[in-house]
């Protein structure tokens, strides 16, 4: 997959925050936790690496928030994953 096509896919995921309704078939789960956990990370651990807070990294583990590309990016480099894979598609 293409920078641009990753990108307009990380876009597309983080706009279904905004929009989503708890019926919808198109909503997402994110593996945020299960790929921190494999890697043996704490939620404040990965907090100091990423410079947020604890509440941040709850949140996007929780599907109340998402991270911003540059998050994601780092998300998953440090866990050794695809975004895709991080993002639930």
């Amino acid at each position: 997959m293409g920078k641009h096509a990753e990108i307009a896919l990380v876009m597309r995921w983080q706009e279904t925050f905004a929009y989503e309704d708890e019926h919808d078939e198109r909503s997402y789960k994110p593996r945020f936790r299960e790929a921190r956990r494999e890697n043996g990370f704490t939620q404040n651990d990965v907090a100091d690496i990423l410079g947020v807070s604890g509440i941040t990294v709850y949140k996007w583990e929780c599907g109340e928030k998402a991270p911003r590309l540059p998050q994601l990016i780092r998300l998953s480099k440090l866990y050794g994953k695809s975004i895709d894979y991080l993002v639930g598609i």
